[in-house]
């Protein structure tokens, strides 16, 4: 199968939202005609050995326990496979004893992954995790692009629309250019938009989106350079009033006043998937 884009990483948890992230993926790897990775993270034992016999009891009990849920998750694991097998994307299945968030940085290091599928419900599922940014800073910060859907199906066959934000103390990361990359492939009519803050350091001009847009060669259905104290809601509003089916919002701004990521605002009031990179 030639490959137009590099493979999807899907982290499994088993729950409802992490299958429909798994089947969401699937369908974009075949749009794509690229592979997908279901993944399945089992934390290790952390406990130390203490030179004592109830310690040594201890740690051997975590390890049966550990073990058999191994075995557990590899029953599971190979009948999500068979639930969202599909013959046209090439789909690959294994279970790591590891924390997420190192699993995921040494998944993204050992292959070739071009982006992270996730889903999310509000509730205790490893999507979730990896969307809290309070709690699980680390994982957002991972070198990939990562697209968030919710608990539910999503198609990407036919044409779209995709509004990609630019911003312009971040297009360091190559990220901007993968997800550039792969709004092309993956839409019909792609609108850059980039938002001033009042607080940036660097005030964008369309001049600069121009010149970007050339430098890549990337076309565009359009060019919007707005200004917003609330950068991430003024790309929503932007989005719906061009009737976007997906949105793509950047983590960070680098030189900005503010450090915190807003772009949960945008996952949680966007019913599409939003790719954040």
């Amino acid at each position: 199968m030639g490959k137009l884009t590099k493979s999807i990483l899907v982290p499994v948890d088993f729950t409802e939202a992490s299958a429909n992230a798994a089947r969401n993926a699937i369908e974009l790897g075949e749009k794509l005609k690229t592979s997908v990775y279901l993944v399945n993270f089992i934390p290790p034992v952390r406990r130390k050995v203490q030179p004592s016999t109830d310690a040594i009891e201890n740690i051997s009990d975590e390890l049966v326990s550990s073990m058999n849920l191994l075995k557990e998750n590899e029953e599971k694991l190979a009948e999500l496979v068979k639930k969202v097998s599909n013959n046209r994307v090439e789909i690959h299945s294994e279970i790591k004893i590891d924390k997420v968030a190192s699993g995921i940085r040494k998944q993204l290091k050992k292959k070739e992954i071009g982006l992270i599928v996730i889903g999310v419900t509000s509730a205790h599922t490893i999507g979730d995790s990896i969307c809290n940014l309070r709690q699980a800073h680390d994982l957002i910060k991972v070198d990939c692009p990562i697209m968030v859907c919710h608990n539910q199906e999503h198609t990407f066959k036919g044409n779209h629309r995709i509004v990609v934000s630019l911003d312009f103390d971040s297009l360091e990361q190559h990220n901007v250019e993968e997800i550039a990359l792969l709004a092309r492939k993956l839409s019909s009519k792609v609108y850059y938009i980039h938002v001033n803050h009042p607080d940036d350091k660097k005030q964008c001009t369309r001049r600069d989106i121009e010149d970007y847009l050339a430098m890549h060669s990337l076309k565009a259905e359009a060019i919007a350079l707005l200004n917003s104290p609330n950068k991430e809601m003024a790309i929503k509003a932007y989005a719906d009033e061009h009737d976007a089916d997906f949105i793509a919002i950047n983590r960070f701004s680098k030189s900005s006043s503010y450090k915190e990521c807003h772009a949960g605002q945008v996952v949680e009031e966007t019913e599409n998937p939003v790719f954040v990179y």
